[in-house]
Order: structure tokens, then sequence, then C-alpha cells
């Protein structure tokens, strides 16, 4: 089965609808795929978002704003569930209403995953695939690093230990994955 697609031009409203009702109860939130790519057409609008975090009574982080609006847009019939609906999963999928078979993708961040997983859902997919290989194994990774947990790791061979790489901006990571390439050009 083949996913539909839709014109860049009537995507990127629906996409702008998707940021403006989610973005306040976002620390930060990027439209990332074929729409960031500037693709003539799309099959989805997808987002990557660090939401705001309000602590709950345990101490334990919990976002009810945005968990909320995710579950009112469904419950509402505005958007429809693909594959289940769990207001707190990491990765989400939905159909948008009214927008013909437009899947809506929302993927969940941390500040400490921003850079990589903004560069890997921007992709495309092989693309996204080379910048989180190392070069000896045909990717763009620089060798002695790592992407694990969309994290960027060094393997510090000495002391036998992953030490973090800080990546808060995608150009943090690409630093080390091939150098940035302007989205629209990334193959």
């Amino acid at each position: 089965m083949t996913k539909a697609t839709m014109p860049y031009r009537e995507a990127l409203p629906a996409s702008a609808d998707v940021m403006e009702l989610l973005g306040p109860c976002c620390e930060r939130i990027e439209i990332v795929g074929a729409i960031r790519r500037l693709r003539r057409c799309v099959n989805d609008v997808a987002i990557v978002a660090i939401p705001k975090v309000i602590p709950s009574i345990t101490g334990e982080p919990w976002n009810v704003l945005l968990f909320e609006i995710i579950d009112r847009e469904v419950k509402s019939g505005r958007w429809h569930a693909r594959h289940g609906h769990s207001i707190h999963a990491r990765s989400s999928r939905y159909a948008i209403t009214g927008r013909g078979d437009l899947q809506l993708d929302i993927t969940l961040a941390m500040p400490t995953q921003w850079g990589v997983m903004l560069a890997v859902h921007t992709g495309p997919a092989d693309y996204a695939q080379r910048i989180v290989v190392e070069r000896y194994r045909g990717g763009l990774l620089d060798d002695g690093y790592q992407v694990q947990d969309s994290k960027l790791w060094f393997k510090n061979i000495y002391e036998s230990r992953l030490e973090q790489v800080p990546t808060p901006e995608e150009d943090d990571f690409l630093v080390y994955a091939g150098g940035w390439i302007e989205p629209h050009l990334r193959h």
C-alpha cells in the first residue's frame, strides 16, 4: 500500500495549524521531514517537539498540557489515531480530519536529543541512516562516535566508557556527521 501524497502548498497550512496548536505547550517544536526539505509532494506532517514539563506532586516530570491537547484532538474527531492511541507515547501518528489522508507524526524529544533527532527526522531515510553510521562502516558519522538513544556519544577507548557529546542544535550534531547540508539538498 502506498502512502497518500499531498502537494507541499496544501500540506504547509496543515503543518502551520499543528504548530499553532501545539507550540504554546512546547519548549521547542519544529516541522521536519518532507515539508522541511521543501519536497513538492509530502505524505505527512512530521514534527519533533520538546514538551514543556510540569513537575508532578511526586517530583516526576509530567506534561499535562501537551498530552491533554493531543487527547482532545483525538476525542473531538479532528485527529484519528493510527496504530492505537496513547497520550503518553514518545512517538504518535494521527490522521488529520478534513485534510485528505494527511498523516501527522509527532515525536517527543528531550533537550539532550534535540540536535540528533532534528537531523534524523528531517531525513530523508537514506541520509538519516548514513548520519548515524560510522565512516569505517560506510556512513557519515566520524569514527569513534556513536548514536544511541538519539544522543551522540564519544567512545573513550582509554577509559572504556562512553561520553555524551552535547548536541543542543542540529548543526552541533552534523559537525560530526559530514557537516551541515541544507535540508532541501539532503539525499
